[in-house]
C-alpha cells in the first residue's frame, strides 16, 4: 500500500477478478498508521556504514576500497581475484544485511543480480 496517511485508520480487503467475474472478497483489516512523517522516520534512522561492517567482518585490509557506496567499477576488477573470499562479507555490509528485493524488483534490476539486493553473494560456475 501506498500513499497512505499518518495517524489514519485504513480497512483492506481483496476480492479476486477474473474472466467469470468478481469473487467473494476477503476478510478484511483494519489498521492505523503511525504518527510518524516520512522526515521523522529518515531522521531517525541508524547510520548505515558497510566500511566499520567490514572491518567488524574480517575483511582483508587491501579490499577496504570495496566496503564503500562510493567503490567504483575499477577498483571492483582490480581487487575481484584479491577480495573473492570477502566478496559475500562485502555484499551483506553493503546491503546492511537487509532484503532489498522487492525495492530492486520495482527498479527493474536483471535478475541475475537480485540476489545481490537480499545480501546474497553466488559464486559463479562459470
Amino acid at each position: 500500500l501506498e500513499n497512505l496517511d499518518s495517524d489514519s485508520s485504513y480497512e483492506v480487503y481483496v476480492e479476486p477478478v477474473n474472466a467469470h467475474g468478481v469473487g467473494e472478497p476477503s476478510t478484511s483489516i483494519v489498521f492505523r498508521t503511525m504518527n510518524k512523517t516520512i522526515e521523522d522516520i529518515l531522521e531517525n534512522l541508524p547510520v548505515l556504514d558497510p566500511s566499520s561492517c567490514c572491518l567488524k567482518s574480517g575483511i582483508k585490509p587491501q579490499c577496504s576500497p570495496l566496503c564503500s557506496y562510493n567503490a567504483n567499477i575499477s577498483d571492483v576488477i582490480s581487487l575481484s581475484h584479491t577480495c573473492k573470499d570477502d566478496f559475500s562479507k562485502i555484499v551483506r555490509c553493503s546491503a546492511a544485511g537487509r532484503d532489498h528485493l522487492p525495492c530492486c524488483a520495482r527498479r527493474g534490476i536483471s535478475d541475475a543480480c537480485l540476489p545481490l539486493c537480499q545480501a546474497v553473494h553466488q559464486t559463479s560456475t562459470g
